[in-house]
């Protein structure tokens, strides 16, 4: 994107919102200037010509639409849900197996699964949303993982070796359990996992049962002892650190957070690569000097903050980025200080979940 506004549409769009909110009182007025926003720049217009484009697989279910695209940007092949981004890969000759997006290896999921290379034995991983099986490349000699997935469109692409390589060219022995996630793991024995990690909340629409104090107690009893369960929280919109902070507390664990990586990695990498949000919970116990010094701090909460439960939870509630912008703020001093830009994301490729 060369600036704010793309076009002379989203000029006007902007212009006559503007004059709307100006006129709030007249309720009529008010409800022509919206129907002139939509008319001339609806919802998604720009996005779906970027789309087809360059359309490699489309496909409607129960869950919605899914497309298989390589017109989101050059050198990567996106799966999409809606306009919600489930996987990037790249498609260049020699890099196909590179992790972009949210999972590169300077990413917080790289600390996550250094953390596990130095336990010795088998480990069993679980992660809650398959995408394109990017996971899977976070390999190593006796990691197995357990791909949940409720959507079996996502799986179909996944698998499919014409569309995307992450499960099939890794090397990681997997299995994928089609359902729900919450109600699928709930199934395996006790102290299944050595890590558990949840990355199905970067959406519009989340799935909020997979986030509540139960949910999070079903997935402590799966860990085995010294297990680490972490949740990928990027959204746009939502600002889920806080209830995960007051959930670890309730439940006595230790949380921490971190958002990375920093400029200084992308710089001269021409592939994408996002900041990722993530939240881990450990247990009291959990030697965490090593996560510290490569930048997690203690989950942040606010006195407002509420336990979200099966019986309650209030999306209204964690509306806006407070505790992410904080962390994004004390990332940029630092940079700052290196004489490093923050990066930014662009703006033609949507959320990834």
């Amino acid at each position: 994107a060369t600036g704010i506004f793309k076009n002379t549409n989203e000029i006007l769009a902007i212009t006559v919102l503007i004059a709307g909110l100006l006129m709030i009182k007249t309720r009529w007025l008010l409800g022509i200037c919206t129907a002139i926003v939509l008319f001339t720049n609806p919802p998604g217009y720009e996005f779906e010509g970027v789309v087809l484009s360059d359309l490699k697989y489309q496909d409607r279910n129960f869950f919605g639409v899914l497309r298989v695209t390589d017109g989101m940007q050059d050198g990567v092949r996106v799966l999409l849900h809606g306009t919600t981004n489930h996987g990037t890969q790249p498609i260049i000759e020699g890099r196909e197996l590179e992790q972009v997006s949210y999972y590169s290896r300077q990413s917080p999921y790289a600390d996550v699964f250094s953390a596990l290379d130095n336990i010795p034995g088998e480990q069993n991983v679980a992660v809650i949303g398959l995408g394109i099986g990017v996971m899977a490349c976070y390999s190593h000699p006796n990691r197995h993982f357990d791909f949940y997935e409720i959507d079996p469109a996502v799986v179909e692409v996944a698998e499919n070796k014409e569309l995307f390589t992450y499960l099939s060219d890794c090397g990681s022995p997997y299995n994928i359990l089609l359902g729900d996630g919450r109600l699928r793991i709930q199934e395996q024995p006790d102290a299944s996992y050595d890590l558990i990690t949840l990355d199905a909340f970067s959406s519009d629409n989340i799935p909020v049962h997979l986030l509540t104090r139960e949910a999070l107690e079903i997935y402590r009893q799966k860990l085995k002892p010294g297990g680490i369960l972490a949740l990928h929280i990027s959204n746009n919109y939502l600002d889920l650190e806080p209830v995960l902070t007051v959930t670890a507390k309730e439940m006595g664990m230790t949380s921490l957070a971190k958002i990375g990586p920093p400029k200084k990695f992308v710089e001269g990498n021409d592939l994408p690569v996002y900041y990722a949000h993530l939240f881990m919970l450990t247990p009291p116990d959990y030697d965490t000097t090593t996560l510290r010094e490569k930048g997690w701090s203690e989950g942040i909460s606010y006195e407002d903050t509420k336990l979200w439960t099966d019986k309650y939870s209030n999306i209204f509630s964690v509306l806006g980025k407070k505790a992410s912008l904080e962390r994004l703020k004390t990332i940029s001093e630092v940079e700052s200080e290196d004489n490093v830009e923050a990066p930014e994301q662009s703006e033609d490729l949507p959320k990834e979940e």
